[in-house]
């Protein structure tokens, strides 16, 4: 009897346990990062694999998707390890060039485009005027631009 509950100990606590130490166990799940595979993975994802699943653009809900962790997770991901930022700039990168190319050819929705290409740093302005310098009526400009790209 004594036998066995030395056994329980040792497997609940760790053989340190039993000479009166504690033993520290992780808490919570293990990571499913798995250093370059993930790199790896998330590049595949946005080098086309997003277009494989049926996505249009790639996105940090896809890519989460992918490799089977929450948004979240793939967040967390690039601020803990470095070069898992650089697969997620690209993905960044690969979805504003898309949403470019194919919103100007028009084969996108004009108020999606606005809404995803807005997290990029475009936005659309207007300028309203009612009276010129000379009491003409003004006009409005509409236009496009980066606030990111450079001048």
């Amino acid at each position: 009897m004594e036998e066995k509950m030395i056994d329980k100990l040792d497997v609940e606590f760790g053989s340190d346990a039993l000479e009166g130490e504690l033993v520290s166990r992780p808490v919570g799940r293990p990571t499913k990062y798995e250093g370059d595979r993930t790199v790896e993975a998330a590049y595949a994802y946005v080098g086309g694999k997003f277009r494989e699943r049926g996505e249009v653009i790639p996105s940090y809900a896809g890519l989460a998707s992918f490799l089977g962790v929450a948004k979240k997770t793939v967040i967390n991901w690039g601020e803990q390890h470095p070069e898992f930022l650089l697969p997620l700039e690209r993905l960044h990168t690969e979805q504003e060039r898309i949403l470019v190319s194919e919103g100007l050819a028009g084969n996108f929705s004009q108020v999606i485009t606005r809404l995803v290409l807005s997290n990029h740093g475009y936005s659309e302005k207007q300028q309203v005027e009612h009276s010129g310098k000379d009491g003409a009526s003004g006009g409005f400009v509409i236009g496009w631009g980066n606030s990111n790209a450079s001048s």
